[in-house]
């Protein structure tokens, strides 16, 4: 899947606060998509997310996490909303700079 497929479909769930699953470094991901940006120091295009599920080397979930859109692998939207934790979101994330679309944006 191209870059801008990727942007796109996560941009769709996104909107629609659908979960989205992958494979991510070898392992399955499900997560809440919350902002697709440009990492400040990486300049790469990242995923904001909450990982509700799947596999995590890194500690406990729920938790909020970033991931490399180039390294997603088996992309796809699910039927499964999700409520946005507002309380915890925060939209202007200091590290995603040249934001594509954002929990409260309009892709």
């Amino acid at each position: 899947m191209k870059i801008e497929e990727v942007v796109s479909t996560i941009c769709e769930a996104i909107n629609n606060r659908l979960i989205v699953e992958f494979n991510y470094q070898w392992r399955k991901r499900v997560v809440e998509p919350y902002l697709i940006g440009v990492h400040e120091d990486e300049d790469e295009l990242m995923l904001r997310a909450v990982q509700v599920a799947g596999e995590s080397k890194s500690g406990g979930l729920p938790d909020w996490r970033l991931f490399r859109l180039a390294e997603m692998k088996k992309l796809k939207i699910t039927d499964r909303h999700f409520e946005p934790r507002l309380e915890e979101y925060e939209p202007k994330d200091p590290e995603l700079v040249d934001r594509k679309c954002w929990v409260g944006s309009k892709y």
